[in-house]
């Protein structure tokens, strides 16, 4: 059995633009790896067979598939098809730490890793990149890692400088679709004659490289349709927490004592993590 991890991410910067005609928006965000990462093991069985586990609760754990619907065979289908190799039944196995439909990429994690895993197993030499932008735009930076801006539909990546800090995650129990969040934001959007995309300033990057907190971090075209979604997000915004994605995960650069004690309070989990991680990686036994 072949083992390979991941990164969830968060987006410190998103600005969402139009709707292209191959389905995705142009976008612009500004990426950074997480240090929750999901793990994903592999092996060639009789039949497809998925096992899943992880430190996640019961009810997150439930919103994952477990039948061949999974992103983990979805990927395995495309990296048969790309690389002309006769497609054999697989058995995986997802041990799962990044919440689900969260905002923080984590079917994009597991998918990372069933390439990273899929192509030490095979002995190939493909673009992982080129396959996993076929998958999900996020699956890209999930396989580099570290920081980055992603333009286009976040699939072209340019790494950035930036250090390592501490964020605190907080997520309700329940998932808000990425689809449907980008369909209500064009909702939102549909009187608006022109949608262009907005930048982070030079100051951004610069804050970054030195651990300082950007003035317009968090800035997320999505949060919006999230509030919508979910209303009682405001109460974590009002904490001074940035939505990541499309949600509902709010994010909180450098916690403190106090902060912690408020979200105990609160009806959300939490978890701290470290940004500015290694992307998807091989993983020994």
């Amino acid at each position: 059995m072949i083992s390979a991890s991941a990164p969830g991410k968060l987006n410190l910067f998103f600005s969402v633009g139009r709707v292209r005609d191959d389905g995705y928006h142009d976008v612009f965000s500004i990426y950074q790896a997480i240090s929750l990462r999901d793990t994903v093991s592999i092996r060639i069985a009789s039949e497809n067979k998925l096992n899943l586990t992880g430190t996640l609760n019961q009810k997150q754990l439930a919103m994952v598939p477990v039948d061949e619907s999974n992103i983990c065979f979805q990927t395995a289908r495309e990296f048969f098809i790309t690389s002309g190799l006769e497609p054999v039944a697989l058995e995986i196995n997802i041990e799962k730490h990044i919440p689900v439909a969260a905002g923080l990429a984590g079917g994009s994690a597991d998918a990372a890793a069933t390439l990273v895993a899929l192509q030490a197993m095979f002995e190939t030499d493909l673009d992982l990149s080129d396959i996993g932008s076929r998958i999900g735009a996020d699956v890209p930076f999930s396989l580099l890692g570290g920081t980055a801006i992603g333009s286009d539909s976040g699939v072209n990546l340019e790494p950035i400088d930036a250090t390592e800090v501490e964020y605190l995650i907080a997520y309700p129990n329940s998932g808000i679709s990425t689809k449907q969040s980008f369909h209500l934001l064009d909702e939102l959007r549909a009187d608006q004659q022109e949608i262009q995309l907005t930048l982070p300033g030079s100051d951004f990057y610069e804050d970054l490289r030195m651990g300082e907190c950007p003035i317009q971090l968090g800035q997320n075209d999505l949060a919006l349709p999230a509030l919508s979604f979910m209303p009682q997000l405001q109460t974590l915004l009002d904490l001074d927490g940035f939505v990541s994605g499309s949600g509902p995960s709010v994010y909180f650069w450098e916690p403190d004592a106090t902060l912690i004690s408020q979200l105990e309070e609160s009806s959300s989990s939490w978890v701290l993590v470290s940004g500015n991680q290694p992307g998807a990686r091989l993983e020994t036994a």
